[in-house]
């Protein structure tokens, strides 16, 4: 497994070639211009452009306003931080099976995760994260199938690649069968190559009560999970022992 630890490339000439006249531009740090360059394989023209979309979206979106679907709140708790990696990046973790198309729309519920990140991970910085994507349902979520959530994945990650581009060092899916090769290769489309690069499938039962694969456990030690959590990672536990 490789590391997601890089340094900042901030002070490359081609970074600081990102200029604008625009005032919003002065709010953007050298940072997030090498994200956005890195993103646009050092292209200075197609950065401009993606930043400045991404500008324009940001001074539409976020914060979100007062009575919008948030995540934990009006939306179910599909996604969260919580713990580190062995590597020592942060973990978003996502059960996909607590998604509830119908708490909020799909454009609603990727703004709400856009404001989730962009409230865990200052602009400024150059923190890149581990995504753990858990694919097993549970009794009480609204469980919907796979190929129900492809527009919505479509969405949202179409908000998160534009808005957010290199925050993302791995995103870890989980359990995966074998069979599930089709539905892994509608996925992809609607991720940009560099984030399905990062891509890690661990393979496993999928039916709800599955044990975590404890491949997991190469990622992830068992003491970095929510404790509300825990029992859906008994395996890595028994693996740690």
């Amino acid at each position: 497994r490789r590391s997601c630890r890089r340094a900042c490339c901030c002070s490359s000439p081609t970074v600081h070639s990102l200029t604008s006249p625009t005032a919003c531009m002065e709010s953007v740090s050298p940072a997030e211009r090498e994200r956005f360059l890195a993103a646009r394989g050092n292209d200075p023209q197609a950065a401009q452009e993606m930043l400045e979309a991404h500008l324009a979206w940001r001074a539409a979106t976020l914060p979100l306003r007062e009575g919008q679907p948030r995540i934990g709140k009006t939306i179910p708790e599909w996604m969260f931080f919580h713990g580190t990696t062995r590597d020592g990046t942060s973990i978003l973790w996502i059960n996909g099976a607590r998604y509830d198309a119908e708490a909020a729309t799909e454009e609603e519920q990727g703004h709400a995760a856009a404001a989730l990140i962009d409230e865990r991970v200052a602009r400024d910085s150059p923190e890149q994260i581990t995504v753990c994507l858990d694919v097993r349902g549970s009794e009480g979520w609204p469980n919907p199938p796979a190929y129900n959530m492809l527009s919505a994945i479509r969405t949202i990650s179409g908000v998160l690649s534009d808005n957010f581009p290199e925050r993302c060092c791995r995103v870890i899916v989980y359990p995966m069968p074998w069979g599930a090769a089709t539905l892994w290769t509608g996925i992809k489309l609607f991720l940009d190559q560099n984030t399905a690069d990062k891509v890690v499938l661990l393979s496993g039962p999928v039916t709800r009560g599955s044990p975590c694969p404890v491949e997991l456990a190469e990622y992830v030690l068992v003491d970095q999970i929510r404790p509300d959590m825990l029992h859906r990672y008994e395996s890595l536990r028994t693996a740690a022992s």
